[in-house]
């Protein structure tokens, strides 16, 4: 640890932050390679090809989302927290933890929600329609990236 003490606070939370990262990807090969070759339906190497682009791939979409939304989510939060009004974490303080959990899994559901019916509607889908409302979300997520192929 005295070697990322050296470094500035951004790279050291990178590197820690890879770090995690190589670890899940030890544990998830550790779990899911033997499962895929006891029960493949066609056996295939192990070492393939594509295995660079699956790594660039599993780094990119696990550091990108979070380098690209905290300065926006930094300035959504000074926001929120300056629009409260002063009682309301006192009061979120003394409601039992099982409600608190259950009021920000209700809240995080109706907002995501919420959230991608707006980007859905803001968006121009082709010229369709059907992408437009709210309960046609998942008709549009199972359109949005279909598989061409696998390699399992």
């Amino acid at each position: 640890m005295t070697l990322l003490s050296n470094l500035p606070s951004q790279v050291a939370g990178l590197a820690v932050d890879v770090f995690r990262l190589c670890l899940w990807l030890v544990l998830l090969v550790a779990i899911f390679v033997p499962l895929e070759r006891l029960f493949a339906r066609r056996p295939s190497k192990f070492l393939r090809s594509q295995i660079g682009n699956d790594l660039a791939y599993y780094f990119y979409n696990r550091l990108m989302p979070a380098a690209l939304m905290t300065l926006p989510l930094a300035v959504l939060a000074t926001l929120v927290q300056k629009l409260l009004p002063a009682g309301f974490h006192d009061s979120m303080d003394r409601l039992p933890l099982w409600i608190g959990i259950s009021a920000g899994l209700i809240v995080g559901d109706i907002g995501s929600y919420w959230a991608i019916g707006l980007v859905m509607k803001s968006r121009s889908c082709g010229g369709s329609t059907r992408f437009t409302t709210a309960p046609n979300i998942p008709t549009f997520w199972s359109a949005a990236a279909p598989i061409r192929s696998t390699w399992w």
